[in-house]
């Protein structure tokens, strides 16, 4: 693509959950585990209810 043209606003963002392109789970277990500590600090009542 020449450089003086616009890029593509894009239009969609997919992600890959199979471990295919890098190993997810421990992605996953890291997130999953901050939104608790989050929750007990902020959300108490929330954390106890999503146990």
């Amino acid at each position: 693509m020449p450089p003086d043209l616009p890029l593509p606003t894009p239009r969609a963002i997919t992600l890959d959950l199979d471990d295919t392109l890098w190993p997810v789970r421990p992605v996953i277990r890291r997130a999953e585990a901050a939104l608790r500590a989050w929750l007990a600090r902020h959300a108490p009542a929330t954390a106890r209810c999503s146990r």
